[in-house]
């Protein structure tokens, strides 16, 4: 848990210091990490596993996991920040503020319902 909230704390630092016509792919790298590892956390607790290879599966290993314990709203924020993880860390576009600043509203959400779970 201990890496999800640093890279949740590096991308709330990147967007405080982002600067118009930026681009903001670096935010949402650290934003695609910190879910990636709030979810590890959960299916390492409840599941004993993480997904080391593929993080797209990661919502299904969660589901798989967790079965209807996860809302179906927690798996759409987990699910819509990782499909940008290749595009922020591959892609040749810049990503864009108003993107980054969705994707950590998600990544908020992510978070706090995680902490929940894990108080369980």
């Amino acid at each position: 848990m201990d890496n999800a909230v640093g890279f949740h704390g590096a991308a709330k630092t990147l967007m405080d210091l982002y600067r118009p016509g930026q681009n903001a792919n670096p935010i949402i790298t650290e934003i695609v990490a910190a879910a990636i590892a709030y979810a590890d956390a959960v299916t390492a607790r409840h599941g004993n596993r993480i997904n080391q290879q593929d993080h797209l599966a990661l919502g299904d290993l969660l589901r798989a996991v967790l079965g209807n314990r996860l809302p179906n709203p927690q798996l759409a924020n987990l699910k819509a920040i990782l499909s940008q993880k290749d595009e922020a860390s591959y892609g040749v576009r810049a990503g864009s503020h108003t993107q980054a600043a969705r994707l950590y509203a998600r990544l908020d959400e992510f978070a706090a319902w995680v902490q929940t779970e894990l108080a369980r």
